[in-house]
């Protein structure tokens, strides 16, 4: 059983400066009830074979049995080819193969088979505190299902010096809680019910490997890869306006995950105003002015602009030692994925701005400019700043290297050690995100950016520590 309160205890007022100051206090109790169990077998050292399976019960979950007693298990199997007595090779010293199987589960504690209410103070209300239905009753209410199939290969060569592992996996997620249709009596218009699916596939590597090995020095590498593709299976869209679409990411049957669909830019007309195409390949102007064509504009008039998820991740570490000496560093990749930039899009500036992006420099001034620059023309209203915005004009590689760790240490010498009676002391001296690359040309760190807003970058980090053991 999990039990939280959260709470503060002031005097009910404000203190200079204008900080609201209130008694309030929240309990949020969950209960879980698990039974769960495991095996394993050996055969000959050359077949294994495992298993678990859990029974897990809940308060969150729907009344109907149905929902309640869904057990997650998972078996798995692993064969040790080189203890057969045909396996022979000069090259390989292991290889085993592995195979397993496996269902598991989530659930969110946010929704329930009840009524959730919360408190509201409305001058509607007579200005009075009173309770509204934040969540409905779910009553079939239910575990998000993972289903995962992995086949691996684990090979290790040259004395177990290189030691390679190969994993392919599919996951299909069935029973995803997203936002669904609702039944219009319970006074909402959509609801969070058990309705979408998606589906994972990719590829994992790992590679261990002793470059060097001598006495007093010693090199090592390591690296990490992984390459995932999803696809959204099932989801449900009540939203078909474009503008509430393209403003944020989407999960469209039949593409990735937290995608974009952006309108389709086309340029800027000899007037400066922003210029997309619709669903029909119709250029669509997009005025300056209270009523724009782009207001009318629906779901299929935007394009899929690509994900915000990365394709492929990876870390390539290489550690270094001679004597008591220790250096250590650890590169991190990541692309396949895309970035809204952030610039200006013709937004009202007035006539003292107090932040202005830097790109509004590069605003159109006068016809032929459309030519060499697209950026809208100062002071657009209404649509065109944000149609502009979130159009494909602005999406750029999300693609970075960086350097995320570096660690030197020094281990002091045993006949120091002996005269401060210590088994080992170690002193470090550790930096991070020294620098990076991005593929993109607008010097944006991709770790530090949103949907078109641009944060601090992550700056260079560096600490000194000693490790003592007596």
């Amino acid at each position: 059983m999990g039990e939280t309160m959260y709470g503060v205890n002031h005097p009910v007022g404000y203190i200079a400066g204008g900080i609201p100051m209130a008694d309030k206090f929240r309990e949020k109790t969950d209960r879980y009830f698990s039974v769960y169990g495991n095996f394993s077998y050996d055969y000959k050292k050359k077949y294994i074979l495992s298993g678990s399976i859990r029974v897990d019960q809940s308060n969150l979950f729907g009344t109907d049995p149905e929902f309640r007693y869904k057990p997650f298990w998972s078996v798995g199997s692993k064969w040790r080819i080189h203890e057969e007595s045909f396996f022979d090779s000069k090259l390989i010293d292991a290889l085993s193969m592995r195979l397993s199987y496996g269902i598991n589960g989530n659930i969110a504690n946010d929704y329930g088979p009840f009524n959730i209410a919360k408190s509201l103070y409305s001058y509607r209300a007579g200005n009075v505190n009173s309770l509204y239905v934040s969540s409905p009753s779910i009553q079939d209410l239910r575990w998000e299902r993972t289903s995962t199939t992995n086949l691996g290969l684990d090979i290790s060569m040259h004395n177990r010096k290189i030691n390679l592992g190969l994993d392919y996996y599919l996951k299909n997620t069935d029973d995803i809680l997203a936002s669904g249709k609702a039944d219009p009596s319970q006074g909402f218009v959509k609801l969070m019910r058990n309705d979408a699916n998606i589906k994972n596939q990719g590829i994992e590597i790992s590679l261990n490997t002793t470059n060097l090995q001598t006495e007093k020095f010693n090199w090592r590498t390591s690296l990490a890869f992984r390459y995932n593709k999803n696809e959204v299976k099932q989801v449900y869209l009540s939203e078909d306006k474009a503008a509430w679409i393209a403003n944020s990411l989407q999960n469209f049957e039949g593409k990735p995950a937290n995608s974009f669909y952006l309108y389709d830019w086309v340029g800027l007309d000899n007037e400066g105003q922003v210029t997309v195409n619709n669903r029909n390949g119709e250029v669509v102007t997009v005025a300056s002015g209270s009523y724009s064509p782009s207001e009318t504009m629906k779901k299929d008039d935007l394009v899929y602009a690509g994900t915000s998820d990365p394709k492929f991740t990876g870390a390539l570490t290489n550690n270094f030692s001679y004597g008591n000496f220790g250096l250590s560093f650890m590169f991190v990749f990541s692309g396949g994925h895309v970035l809204l930039n952030d610039t200006y899009n013709g937004n009202y500036i007035g006539a003292r701005p107090s932040k202005v992006h830097a790109d509004a420099a590069k605003a159109w001034k006068v016809a032929g400019d459309e030519n060499t620059t697209d950026v809208p023309k100062v002071n657009s209203y209404f649509y065109a700043p944000s149609v502009s915005k979130y159009s494909t004009k602005n999406i750029i590689d999300g693609d970075y290297l960086k350097l995320r760790e570096l660690i030197f240490t020094y281990n002091l010498p045993k006949h120091i050690l002996q005269k401060l009676y210590l088994q080992n002391a170690i002193l470090s001296f550790r930096a991070n995100n020294l620098f990076y690359v991005a593929k993109n040309n607008e010097g944006i760190d991709p770790e530090a950016h949103g949907i078109g807003a641009r944060y601090f970058p992550t700056k260079p980090s560096y600490s000194f520590g000693v490790n003592i053991n007596f």
